[in-house]
């Protein structure tokens, strides 16, 4: 068979197999109904890359969706047309089409549109075609039937905000709970949990039965994000009482609806108290059998930022001091794909979480799945995770997911490491088993 005979024989195979998306940041289905839209929601990552090229921060006229809006001027173009946010974009568009970031959004308008590129004649077209998707039943044409993806692992800030269904299964971002700064902050957790918040100890109380009650209705893990952006991966065991005092600091803080409750303390005066939660929550993710998803490497839709503290080799100590507990590393750690390969290779509890590495470097994803396939066991790898918030760009991603890995399975039958059955074997592995076993998704509390 020859080798553009053979990867159209795997690719089609991959085709047949219902994927997870093992990261993603979806809205539900009738919010992302309702929410108005225009060509620039399709930019994704790309949006990031325009202003690393060099388009003003203040200038960008993306739609961004409400969860992940910054405070760096998306707002100043709002009131726009498409054409005229195009005529922003146009002059920045060349330096970005081809890349990563770009080429999904490219794919996204071949999949869906009808065209493959931004340009004056296709925007009108895209705008029509966005508002027909928006209608009932989108999400299964789009993400189920169109693309078989089977199940979704799905960050959410709260199990409401996009519930466990046959699609989603919801994984909790907990950093709300762990970077708190005002009484606002503790405030919330006494709404979600019901419970009053005065000390240490009725804080975890609370913390828990919010965790406790989400996985009764359908959380299958949960997900650690900003702490690379703002301090390092060294979370040290903190006693009581150092944790204790942190906290009070802000329970002494002008009660809630006061003038001063809004009033933030510092971020670094709250380590012990992060410290203590997060080891915290290690435990309870044991006790109740739920991975962990933690960001690593580069600093997700960020012009800067401390890049090294997502090297992922500052969390051994935490892999050493919780054996039990399931870390699922998202981002291949990019760029210290190598570090956490390594890692892997020696921690049974360390997975390989692949979601974004096709955007950012489309042959690092080739180079290192060919590497990992060849010097660890293929259950440690997560190949697919869209990591979106616009439905369109998840399918994109899956098929150039699809496409990459096929072309890394080629060369490896091609060489001999493999037969073409041990091939779709691991193609399987990849986008479905391993996840499946790692958030035991066959087995998971979907409520009517």
């Amino acid at each position: 068979m020859s080798n553009s005979n053979l990867y159209a024989d795997l690719r089609k195979k991959l085709d047949e197999i219902s994927i997870v998306d093992a990261h993603n940041h979806l809205s539900k289905e009738e919010d992302w109904i309702s929410e108005k839209e225009d060509f620039t929601s399709l930019l994704g990552y790309a949006g990031a890359d325009l202003v690393n090229a060099g388009m003003d921060m203040d200038a960008l006229p993306a739609i961004m969706d409400e969860r992940w809006k910054v405070d760096i001027g998306y707002d100043s173009a709002k009131e726009l047309d498409a054409l005229k946010k195009w005529e922003l974009i146009k002059p920045y568009w060349p330096y970005v089409k081809n890349i990563g970031s770009g080429d999904v959004v490219r794919t996204a308008l071949r999949l869906f549109f009808d065209c493959d590129d931004l340009d004056e004649k296709t925007i009108p077209m895209i705008q029509d075609k966005i508002n027909d998707y928006k209608k009932p039943g989108v999400y299964k044409e789009i993400l189920t039937e169109g693309a078989n993806i089977g199940t979704i692992c799905n960050v959410v800030m709260n199990i409401e905000e996009c519930p466990s269904t046959n699609l989603f299964a919801p994984q909790l971002y907990t950093d709300t709970y762990a970077t708190i700064q005002k009484r606002r902050d503790v405030y919330r957790l006494e709404q979600e949990s019901g419970k009053d918040i005065y000390s240490l100890k009725t804080y975890v109380e609370a913390l828990d039965t919010l965790i406790e009650k989400s996985v009764d209705k359908g959380l299958v893990g949960l997900k650690w994000h900003i702490w690379p952006y703002i301090r390092d991966f060294n979370f040290q065991i903190t006693g009581e009482f150092e944790a204790s005092k942190a906290l009070d600091r802000i329970l002494k803080m002008p009660a809630r609806g006061g003038a001063g409750a809004s009033v933030a303390i510092g971020i670094d005066e709250m380590i012990p108290f992060q410290n203590y939660i997060q080891n915290h929550l290690v435990q309870l993710a044991i006790e109740l059998d739920l991975p962990i998803q933690i960001h690593t490497g580069t600093l997700g839709l960020s012009h800067g930022g401390p890049l090294n503290n997502g090297d992922p080799s500052k969390l051994i100590s935490l892999f050493l001091r919780y054996p039990k507990a399931k870390f699922n590393l998202l981002h291949t750690s990019f760029p210290y794909l190598r570090v956490l390969g390594a890692i892997s290779h020696i921690f049974p509890n360390v997975y390989i979480n692949a979601s974004w590495l096709d955007i950012l470097s489309p042959l690092s994803f080739r180079q290192f799945m060919k590497d990992w396939l060849t010097g660890i066991p293929c259950n440690k790898i997560i190949a697919y995770g869209a990591d979106q918030y616009n439905p369109f760009l998840v399918p994109a991603v899956a098929h150039r997911v699809r496409n990459l890995l096929a072309e890394v399975l080629t060369e490896l039958v091609t060489e001999g490491n493999m037969t073409e059955d041990e091939a779709v074997f691991a193609g399987d592995h990849l986008l479905r088993k391993n996840a499946v076993d790692l958030w035991k998704l066959d087995s998971r509390n979907i409520p009517k």
